[in-house]
């Protein structure tokens, strides 16, 4: 038994039906960790400094053991398969010379690959395996959006001016991809952009679909996350008004020929600054 590690906030004294409370695990001098439960023990995959070189380091348990180290690393992700095969992806850099990164996939118990193809600015992966335990991976390349599996290769995605923050969803045969992105460098605000979130999907029988757009706002919208629903995909992403300083989570149910607003979500735009509201990283209680 595998599943993705999340935390949930709750009332204080208050219970989650079917979850139960894990131990503690001493994470130290780690940094942007990732975190999965395998067999009920949390995995989890962190950068940290050590000897002057940053080490891709894997916690289980008790055990500490570092995968790969080099001049820079960070953005790990880990993903577990139904059969309990772990995979770990990272942005890194083996040497301090230049500034190109590279995005490195790995299985636990064999060795580092990379597989982007040496861009200017490989960086900010997501990692999620398929029904049949293979991985699939996104991220920003140079001011595009890659995906690459073993069977497609690296393929590019946006005609944006800028498009950042991938995130994937491997659901009942087919993977959903949103990102953020620019389409030009036009102000709204003090300082900001016009930022707009999209999605779209890939299944073996059609391949990648048309972008849908989910918001595009006179402002931003921003660093999207998904999230399986019974009839199509959750979209949560961050909102805010031009010059960023009203923010707030939005949440949209994306169907086949809709994008419409998510009842679950009842969290009002707020009228005044609101600075600490933005980035929500959303998860699902048991049942749904």
């Amino acid at each position: 038994m595998a599943e993705r590690f999340a935390s949930v906030l709750l009332e204080p004294g208050a219970e989650a039906e079917g979850m139960a409370r894990a131990e503690p695990v001493d994470l130290g001098s780690l940094e942007s960790p990732d975190l999965a439960l395998v067999e009920g023990v949390p995995w989890v995959v962190a950068i940290e400094w050590q000897g002057g070189l940053e080490q891709v380091v894997l916690v289980r348990g008790e055990e500490r053991q570092s995968v790969w180290s080099g001049a820079r690393a960070w953005g790990p992700r880990v993903a577990v398969s139904e059969a309990g095969e772990v995979w770990l992806a990272w942005c890194g850099r083996a040497e301090e010379a230049g500034l190109a990164t590279d995005i490195h996939l790995m299985r636990v118990g064999g060795e580092p690959r990379q597989v982007s193809v040496g861009g200017e600015r490989s960086c900010q992966p997501d990692l999620v395996l398929d029904g049949q335990g293979r991985p699939q991976l996104a991220w920003e390349e140079d001011r595009r959006i890659a995906t690459w599996s073993e069977e497609r290769g690296v393929e590019l995605h946006s005609e944006a001016w800028l498009a950042r923050r991938p995130a994937l969803l491997w659901v009942e045969g087919r993977l959903w991809l949103a990102w953020d992105e620019i389409l030009e460098l036009r102000r709204t605000g003090a300082s900001d952009p016009s930022t707009r979130v999209v999605l779209r999907s890939w299944t073996e029988e059609g391949g990648w679909g048309a972008l849908r757009v989910v918001e595009h706002p006179e402002g931003i919208a921003a660093a999207p996350r998904l999230l399986p629903h019974p009839t199509g995909v959750m979209v949560a992403y961050h909102r805010s008004l031009p010059m960023g300083v009203v923010k707030w989570p939005a949440l949209r149910l994306v169907l086949d020929d809709a994008v419409l607003e998510a009842a679950p979500l009842e969290v009002p735009e707020p009228t005044g600054e609101n600075q600490g509201a933005e980035f929500p990283e959303p998860t699902l209680l048991p049942g749904g």
